[in-house]
């Protein structure tokens, strides 16, 4: 194909010359998919047809990402008002939710949990004098370390408090439970919907299917916890959706969005390549346990067909783990080892999966793996911005404004931003003091490089589709030669011309070797082998014979043959040949190439290149059927020094 594209160059793409035209349309090469590749029973679907069908689908799956964005809200809100609040409370605006503001709006008068107080009652006080929620602000304000290595905490002041602890931490992990479930039960869903828009190959389903998977899994499992607990600013559109307390990472947000998106991610790394070991486990026990009830080949062959590798599915769980980790891993570190654990753990449940509990999958190009590269990309500048806000928090992640000439720069924009808001110099929680700390100000550099490069791909990518083209025209009328490209492991004499050493035959067995099939018939592809009888020019099965007229004159009846030798014996010393003396000896010469010699479709090579009608090969198939039933190559060699023993040839040697 490069070399192709290299010999009519872009200038006959755009300008082709006349006598070039195929049904008066200009010739259009590009990279063919490989023949396994192929979903054969698309390709008669029209392109509006297509485009019509993925515009529903695309439709339908926003309905769906909204349904479950839903779901998974309630699910996870419905945990959260089911929790008791334990929040400890310093006592600054920006170190503390706003749930104190909260409760003022509304008129109520919760108990408000200030640590300084707690750290100052006795153990007196609180045995005595203490109320329910004090002496669960003074257990939170303690921390678990300490409560944990003091039994007397454990079984008197803190017993009433570590319980409602445990009951919330059991109605979070329902609430992961739910998330996995509403994941792995839509994910289904889109499988389906991906197969309905009737992509012509298996890699543009496999990409189809990926995109949908991730962008689901990734919203349910690491941003609708982000949602339900977020508390936005005043006069933000949509606000109605956030009903949370945190309007930024203050330390309370960490024991409750950041716990939840560890244990979403735990599960992730766990549940998915478990639930493929579990199924194989099934299907073996299953076939141990129903191999004697099946009636017919058939359902013995469906029994023990092993699933296909689903590989889109595999891509969207990676990607869904990259965007997850690197959304939050700039506070909360951890994710780094349940991702490092996920891919572990995954690589080999693959590995076995693939190797013992599916069946070969087909040759796909890398156009998911490049799509996916490429949406990668954009997780390292959430990256970037998820850290400014998380390591930005004064009170979570104290840090120092920078130093030096960029630390003066700094503190001139917030002296001026300081006088334009009238607020004094209290603005140390601003947007400008949080991407000038030491802590951010690297993160926010990166941010910026990866905004100025994706500007220069979209432009670049924008003149690339119209004035590039124009200018390749240009570059291929100036320097044709140039264009041409000399195939890997060929050398090309003076002229540029290639020594084409490499003739079909050779490559052909060298394909089907390495990647098989090495032809596009349909015939030829291993989904379809099981009906491959179907698609010669004749068959016994598909049709009746057809009945005589009345004013036909009868023919005398044939002489009844064997099913193996349907020639009628020769006169002389010949015996019966079931087809032409010459393709008899070379079909032989072709059973002992693959049945002896171990060369790999070296009979269907012969029918290809012999031009054989279906009706001769059908006529030679029971003789291959009779050497391929041999349990050694000795046996095959003395079945098929008995074929040529009837027939009165000679085997080649």
């Amino acid at each position: 194909i490069q070399q192709c594209l290299g010999d009519i160059g872009t200038f006959e793409r755009c300008c082709p010359q006349r006598q070039r035209f195929f049904h008066g349309r200009a010739i259009r090469i590009q990279q063919p998919p490989e023949p396994t590749n192929i979903i054969w029973e698309n390709q008669d679907v029209p392109f509006k047809w297509r485009l019509l069908r993925k515009s529903v689908i695309n439709l339908i799956f926003v309905l769906i990402v909204i349904i479950s964005f839903v779901l998974v809200y309630a699910a996870n809100f419905g945990a959260k008002t089911n929790m008791k609040s334990n929040n400890q409370l310093l006592g600054t605006e920006s170190c503390d939710p706003v749930v104190t503001q909260k409760s003022a709006a509304a008129g109520d008068k919760p108990y408000l949990c200030y640590i300084s107080n707690a750290t100052e009652w006795s153990d007196a006080y609180l045995a005595t004098n203490a109320t329910k929620d004090e002496i669960g602000c003074w257990c939170g304000t303690m921390g678990y370390h300490k409560i944990m290595n003091n039994p007397g905490l454990i079984t008197g002041v803190c017993s009433e408090w570590l319980t409602a602890i445990a009951k919330g931490a059991g109605i979070a992990a329902l609430a992961t439970s739910i998330v996995v479930i509403i994941n792995m039960s839509v994910k289904s869903l889109l499988l389906w919907l991906a197969e309905e828009e009737k992509p012509l190959s298996e890699s543009e389903l496999n990409s189809s299917k990926m995109t949908k998977i991730w962008a689901l899994q990734t919203l349910n499992t690491g941003f609708v916890i982000f949602c339900v607990n977020f508390h936005p600013p005043p006069g933000m559109p949509f606000g109605f959706i956030f009903l949370g307390e945190y309007s930024d990472s203050v330390r309370g947000w960490y024991a409750v969005v950041g716990a939840a998106v560890l244990s979403n991610m735990l599960a992730n790394a766990v549940v998915p390549g478990s639930t493929a070991l579990v199924g194989m486990l099934v299907n073996k026990l299953s076939r141990s346990k129903s191999t004697k009830k099946q009636k017919h080949q058939i359902q013995l062959l469906r029994l023990y067909q092993n699933p296909p590798f689903d590989i889109s599915a595999k891509f969207a769980q990676l990607m869904t783990t990259v965007f997850v980790t690197m959304t939050y891993s700039a506070g909360m570190p951890l994710l780094y080892l349940f991702a490092a654990g996920y891919m572990l753990f995954t690589y080999w449940c693959d590995k076995t999966e693939l190797l013992w509990g599916t069946k070969r999958p087909p040759a796909i190009d890398t156009t998911m793996a490049l799509d996916s590269s490429q949406y990668m990309l954009y997780s390292v500048a959430l990256h970037c911005a998820f850290g400014i806000w998380m390591l930005g928090q004064p009170c979570t992640f104290p840090s120092n404004p920078v130093g030096g000439s960029l630390g003066s720069f700094s503190s001139s924009a917030m002296t001026k931003a300081s006088a334009a808001s009238g607020t004094g110099g209290g603005v140390e929680n601003t947007l400008g003091a949080r991407l000038t700390k030491e802590s951010t100000w690297m993160i926010f550099s990166l941010l910026l490089v990866c905004i100025g490069l994706w500007c220069i791909w979209t432009v670049l990518w924008i003149l690339g589709g119209t004035v590039g083209e124009f200018f390749g025209c240009i570059r291929i009328c100036l320097c044709p030669r140039s264009n041409q490209v000399t195939p890997s492991g060929h050398d090309s004499d003076s002229d540029g011309e290639v020594d084409a050493m490499l003739v079909w035959d050779k490559a052909k067995r060298q394909i089907e070797a390495i990647c098989p099939p090495a032809s596009y018939k349909i015939s030829e592809h291993p989904s379809f082998r099981s009906v491959q009888r179907a698609f010669s020019r004749t068959s016994t099965w598909t049709s009746k014979s057809p009945q005589p007229s009345a004013n036909a004159t009868p023919e005398p009846p044939e002489p009844a043959t064997s099913s193996v030798e349907e020639s009628p014996v020769k006169s002389g010393s010949e015996k019966a040949l079931p087809v032409e003396k010459d393709v008899a000896v070379g079909f032989l010469g072709a059973l002992k190439e693959e049945y002896v010699d171990k060369v790999k479709t070296a009979v269907g090579n012969f029918f290809d290149t012999a031009s054989m009608s279906g009706a001769d090969q059908e006529k030679l198939n029971p003789f291959e059927d009779t050497v391929r039933n041999c349990g050694s190559p000795e046996d095959a060699t003395k079945a098929i020094k008995d074929i040529a023993s009837k027939w009165g040839v000679v085997v080649p040697s």
